[in-house]
This record gives structure tokens, C-alpha cells and sequence, in this order.
């Protein structure tokens, strides 16, 4: 069973690598690296969730070509929002069999809904609301626009 990893927001693929001791030997692991993280830093961020299906649900393609395997996919954070994003494509272009398993984990299920229909303006303005409700930031950084 291959299992398709999609990371949080300005995680890489390596945010799983602590898992891979704790499964089973019939399991591999991979992790979906996001263009613009980790061994592709180089490359240019996605503008929108369409680019990193484009982006990634090819790559799911070729690693099962090899095989006719059983996979599966999880979604940690906001990977669980990719995980359904390239989860919609396998099932609307029917050219991959679906996953046996979809794991999706930490995240609220209304949140994808609460930023469709902002501009990017009011999006900024909503993830930095909830980031500073949430806690942990240090108050230099709650007004600096660039962060």
C-alpha cells in the first residue's frame, strides 16, 4: 500500500518522515512535496489550489504506473484540503483507480467555505485574525504586513 502524504501550509514532505518507523513494512510512504517547500524551495509558490492539483496529481500517476498497488491518501492541516482537492480529480477523470483509504486530519471542515468569495485582501485579513486568536505569535509580528 503506498500512502500519499500532502503536508500543512509551509510544511514539506519531511513533516512525515516521523512516521515511517511506525508502519508497516507493506506501507510506503510518500511524501507530497508542494512546489516551493523543502527539495523544491526553488521553485514558484502555487497561486491557488487548481495549480497544485495540476502540479501533483500527475506525480500520484507515475508513482502508481509502476504497480497496481492498493494507495491511499492523507491530509494533515491544510493538506487536508489538497488530499480532497486531488482526490476530486482522480474521481471526475476516472483515469486512476480510487484510494482504498483518504485520511483526512486537523482540520476544520467549514474553513475551505469561510475563504471562498474573499478577495485576497479580506482573506489576509481573516487567516490573520484566527492566527492571533490562536496564540503563539509574538505581538511584534501581529501588525508587520510582510509576515
Amino acid at each position: 500500500m503506498c500512502l500519499f502524504c500532502f503536508t500543512h501550509a509551509g510544511g514539506s514532505a519531511s513533516f512525515f518522515d516521523l512516521l515511517k518507523p511506525h508502519l508497516e513494512m507493506s506501507v510506503g510512504l510518500t511524501g507530497m512535496e508542494y512546489a516551493g517547500h523543502g527539495m523544491r524551495m526553488k521553485e514558484n509558490l502555487y497561486q491557488d489550489f487548481g495549480e497544485l492539483v495540476d502540479d501533483l496529481y500527475p506525480r500520484i500517476g507515475e508513482i502508481l504506473s509502476s504497480g497496481s498497488e492498493p494507495y491511499a491518501l492523507m491530509g494533515y492541516s491544510m493538506g487536508s484540503i489538497s488530499t480532497v482537492e486531488v482526490l476530486k480529480r482522480i474521481l471526475s477523470e476516472g483515469k486512476l483507480p480510487p484510494p482504498a483509504y483518504v485520511f483526512l486530519a486537523a482540520h476544520e471542515p467549514h474553513t475551505k467555505g469561510e475563504l471562498q468569495g474573499f478577495s485576497s485582501e479580506e482573506s489576509d485579513g481573516l487567516v490573520r485574525e484566527r492566527t492571533v486568536r490562536f496564540g503563539g505569535l509574538p505581538e511584534s509580528l501581529i501588525g508587520n504586513r510582510s509576515f
